[in-house]
Parts: structure tokens; C-alpha cells; sequence
């Protein structure tokens, strides 16, 4: 009965009474968290793994599985740390202790790929790199390098770069800075078409829900493009046929799964975004003004 809800260690006594109409009385006497034991071999610092657990089980709370599940879950979920948690007898009665065990897990990784899965004006055929790297700092941190090549009729290149950290580690909240750099040249209609976007950005991921069945992250964005296009001759008239444009962007958004069916996993995902395009030559206002694609702007995305 106590397990079913949600309590993992609990004792049932039967105090003093007196029975009365057959009624008899049962106390149940739930398990606190005593200080959790961590045993720490991996690369991440013992004092970021040591917050988030002293946040998730905190000392002197009932025992539950709700809190067990999601200190094992964040605790996997540090890059390159595989986490075992098991539970053993506290130092007081009626207490428990997690018992921590963090092994190392992969601190360096990478893939390279090759599909056919481009838009055909800028070539089908693409080849994909990337590598990473896991807890450079012991600070439950991620370096990540992303590599696009479109080969096959263009120029076309993108590639990120992408670091985030633990805040601190106690509430398992990821920060992070991202950079990426985007190329391309195309021909159409006789006519070459070339242009690069440079993008900064900022986010801040808190993992709202971590359970063996459902798993759900808030997510704020905010961030920076700047994008230049280079059009053909042909288009020039009073200025130079150069688009410049600046984006201001921000994002807020609630991404999830959940096993809802056995067997089964649903994912789904909210995104709202505003933000404000700026017009930063003669040449995109001239091209932008009848469409009215400068200023304002805000959208919302969703799918399932």
C-alpha cells in the first residue's frame, strides 16, 4: 500500500489501542534520506554531482521514488558519467542513504556520415563530421563540433560550435553559448546566387520532469544571425546587389516523450519565438519593402 504511493521504504507498526467495531489501527512510518555516500571515478567534480543530489534527496525527507528516479536520470544524463544509485541502511534508524557510484563513461566522441538527403540546387550528396568532447572542466560540461559539406553542385557549408555546462549542478540546469557559421552558392536560371549567416546564441535547458515514463525540458533561447546575400548584376539598380540583415531572436520552449502506450513513445515539443529583422543595406530594403518582411515578427510552432 505505502509503495504504491510513491513511498520505497516505510515501516508498518501497530501501536498501543484497544480495538473498537473491529477497526484496527495500522501506522506506517515512512524512510528519511540520511547524507548520501558518493563514490566518484568519472571526470565531473564530486561537489557538481554532490549538489545535485543534496537538491534532489535532500537530508531528512521521506524516501520516494519520484526523487530516486530523477536524481538517477540527471545523475546519467551528465555527459561522458555513467550513474548507479542503490540505497543502504542510514546512519539512524528509520533512515536510508543513497549510495552514489560514478564510473567514466565516453570523454571523447565523434561520427562522420554521408547521405543524399540535400536540397537539389545545392546537391544532394552531403558529408557530415563531428566530434565531442565531455567534462574538459569536471563541470558536467559539453564541447561539440558540427561539420556540413554539400559537395556535389555548390559550395554549401555549415558548422557549429556548441558548449554548456551544469549551473552549479544543484537543479540539474544546463546553460549555454553556440556559434554557427553558414556558406552557400547556388545556380539558378543561369545565374549565381552566394551568400554566409553568421549566429550567436545563449540557452538556459531545466529539466522540468524526469520519470521512468515521461521525461520534459524547458528551454529559453536567445541569440543573434547575421545573414548576407549576394545576388547576381543583374538585380542591381541604385546600390549594390548585396542583402544584409540582422535577426534578434528569442525563443521559449517545452520539449518532451512519453511512454504512453507499451512498447510505444511519443515525443512532442511547443516553440514560441519573437523577435526583429533589421534591415542593414539600401539593396534589402528595396528587395524587403513590397513584402514587408523587415521588423517584427513572432510565431509558434508545434508538433507531435
Amino acid at each position: 500500500l505505502y509503495r504504491h504511493h510513491g513511498l520505497l521504504v516505510a515501516r508498518a507498526v501497530l501501536p498501543p489501542q484497544t480495538l473498537k467495531d473491529g477497526v484496527l489501527t495500522i501506522r506506517i512510518i515512512p524512510g528519511r534520506y540520511d547524507s548520501a555516500h558518493i563514490s566518484n571515478t568519472s571526470s565531473v567534480s564530486t561537489s557538481v554531482a554532490q549538489r545535485l543530489v543534496s537538491t534532489t534527496t535532500p537530508r531528512g525527507d521521506v524516501v520516494t521514488r519520484k526523487q530516486l528516479e530523477r536524481e538517477a536520470l540527471l545523475l546519467g544524463e551528465i555527459p561522458g558519467v555513467n550513474a548507479q544509485v542503490a540505497m543502504k541502511s542510514g546512519s539512524q534508524p528509520g533512515t536510508t542513504t543513497p549510495d552514489i557510484t560514478l564510473t567514466q563513461g565516453k570523454q571523447f566522441g565523434g561520427y562522420v556520415g554521408l547521405d543524399n538527403q540535400g536540397d537539389p540546387t545545392t546537391g544532394r550528396s552531403r558529408v557530415m563530421l563531428g566530434e565531442y568532447a565531455n567534462n574538459l572542466l569536471g563541470l558536467g560540461d559539453q564541447l561539440r563540433v558540427d561539420l556540413l559539406d554539400a559537395y556535389e553542385k555548390s559550395d554549401l557549408f555549415n558548422g557549429s560550435l556548441d558548449y554548456s555546462l551544469l549551473a552549479g549542478g544543484g537543479y540539474g540546469t544546463r546553460v549555454g553559448v553556440n556559434y554557427s557559421h553558414l556558406n552557400y552558392h547556388y545556380n539558378l536560371s543561369g545565374l549565381g546566387f552566394n551568400g554566409y549567416s553568421d549566429n550567436w546564441g545563449l540557452y538556459v535547458t531545466q529539466p522540468w520532469i524526469r520519470t521512468s515514463r515521461a521525461r520534459v525540458d524547458v528551454r529559453l533561447n536567445a541569440g543573434q544571425q547575421f545573414l548576407t546575400d549576394k545576388y547576381p548584376d543583374v538585380f542591381a539598380s541604385n546600390s549594390s546587389p548585396r542583402g544584409r540583415k540582422q535577426v534578434n531572436i528569442g525563443s521559449a520552449a517545452i520539449t518532451g516523450s512519453v511512454a504512453d502506450l507499451p512498447g510505444g513513445l511519443t515525443g512532442f515539443g511547443l516553440v514560441g519565438t519573437t523577435g526583429n529583422v533589421g534591415l542593414r543595406s539600401e539593396f534589402s530594403r528595396d528587395i524587403s519593402g513590397d513584402a514587408n518582411s523587415g521588423g517584427q515578427f513572432a510565431r509558434f510552432n508545434y508538433q507531435i
